[in-house]
């Protein structure tokens, strides 16, 4: 079993002593997401990472709502050909905040009638509820 070095420790419990505490000194790491974010820094700062955060999405609290009904109004009047869904997760609170306002019935019969573009995680999520949409994974 090869050793680290006197001037690095080995991570305890580790099944590879090779992982270091200080394997990632020295890189600056960028973090992108929002959720569960905080996991995923952290283990990189133990590691010795300097650690950027700046997501590129957040997850808006309910009270934040009021831009999105706006957006959600304008998608059902554009009735848009193609609809790309990058989240399962998005997708859904877009549909909670669309039913919230009494726009869901409208939201589900344009994207009912539109091509859906999604990633298979978003997939999962179908398109609210009862969607036919025609989804096509890019």
């Amino acid at each position: 079993m090869a050793r680290a070095g006197p001037a690095s420790a080995c991570v305890e419990g580790s099944p590879d002593a090779s992982l270091r505490v200080d394997q990632l000194k020295g890189f600056r790491i960028g973090v992108t997401s929002d959720r569960r974010a905080d996991d995923l820094i952290a283990a990189l700062e133990r590691r010795g990472a300097q650690v950027l955060h700046a997501p590129a999405l957040r997850i808006a609290r309910n009270d934040q709502d009021g831009p999105l009904v706006v957006q959600t109004r304008d998608v059902i009047a554009a009735r848009p050909e193609v609809v790309l869904i990058t989240t399962g997760y998005g997708m859904r609170r877009w549909f909670e905040v669309a039913d919230a306002a009494g726009l869901g019935s409208e939201l589900t019969a344009v994207l009912e009638a539109a091509t859906i573009l999604a990633r298979p995680e978003s997939r999962r999520c179908g398109t609210g509820s009862g969607s036919g949409g025609r989804a096509h994974q890019p």
